[in-house]
């Protein structure tokens, strides 16, 4: 169900903005190092994005500990049947579980991604 939902693919798209926001605290509207954080940024979306089956692991913990593996191949095939109802009833619960993984992926991959940044800035002759 969570490949169906494309889950990865959704937080996969908010990454690059996550890591856009760290980019004006890093750079201080310096030139040479704004040029090196756009020419390593493919090097940390690659990071990023290898630990992304890590967070869809923890999604799919989070729908393995509501439904039973036969009412996700319900929920996969259509939302209109008895097990898509429950669904709609347990979303605000799924909603909140989900929500607080992709924080927490959100705020740690943030975090590392600011510190390899620095780290290849530094490695490229930058004062940081």
């Amino acid at each position: 169900m969570i490949d169906t939902m494309r889950l990865a693919e959704q937080f996969k798209a908010v990454l690059p903005t996550v890591i856009q926001h760290l980019k004006p605290a890093i750079v201080q509207n310096r030139a040479d190092v704004d040029r090196d954080f756009d020419a390593i940024l493919p090097v940390i979306m690659d990071k990023m994005n290898a630990k992304l089956g890590d967070l869809t692991n923890q999604m799919a913990s989070v729908y393995a500990n509501n439904f039973t593996a036969a009412e996700l191949h319900d929920l996969t095939a259509f939302y209109k049947s008895p097990t898509g109802q429950k669904l709609l009833r347990m979303m605000p619960v799924i909603t909140s579980q989900t929500m607080a993984v992709g924080q927490k992926f959100g705020q740690a991959a943030g975090e590392e991604a600011r510190k390899q940044i620095m780290e290849e800035l530094r490695n490229k002759g930058h004062t940081l």
